[in-house]
């Protein structure tokens, strides 16, 4: 059994896939994944375990995206992250992470055996804890929809079927 060195770095989550996972176009694997933008100080440590990825900066901040594939090398699914609140309860499927929520992440470090990254070190997410929740609201808003529109009794509704009925006609 390998193994894992294991550290935190605290910071603001961006496109947090944590519920479920989710397939990457570019590699098409099923990954689990967050992006967290981090201060000096944990960029710091980033960069100091000679990972296979970098710290990046873009329009938002300095920002290191962590993943963690749904099925490992072997064949074996992996053991998914599990997301926490500040009590420590297990908030994996009941809370989905929104942009800019303030989040600790922990993740295991493991040296690459061979290929080109030989030598250098992998982040996998174990679990992430949030610290400042701002609730995922998708394209739809939590609750309701996030459009100005108004409720209207003189036009188009889907539920009584008539226009089904003119696909037919």
């Amino acid at each position: 059994m390998v193994k894992a060195d294991v550290y935190t770095v605290e910071g603001f989550a961006y496109w947090a896939k944590l519920d479920q996972p989710r397939r990457n176009p570019f590699i098409n694997e099923e990954q689990y994944s967050i992006k967290v933008y981090v201060d000096a100080r944990n960029k710091k440590l980033l960069e100091s375990l000679n990972l296979t990825a970098s710290v990046k900066k873009d329009d938002i901040g300095e920002g290191f995206s962590f993943v963690l594939n749904a099925v490992t090398k072997s064949g074996k699914p992996a053991i998914p992250p599990k997301v926490y609140d500040c009590d420590m309860n297990d908030v994996t499927h009941d809370v989905l992470i929104g942009n800019g929520s303030k989040v600790v992440v922990e993740f295991a470090v493991l040296e690459v055996p061979g290929g080109p990254a030989k030598g250098k070190n992998k982040a996998f997410i174990r679990n992430v804890q949030i610290i400042d929740l701002v609730p995922y609201e998708g394209a739809g808003g939590s609750g309701g929809s996030s459009t100005t529109f108004k409720k209207r009794d003189d036009g188009f509704s889907a539920s009584n079927n008539e226009y089904l009925e003119e696909q037919f006609a």
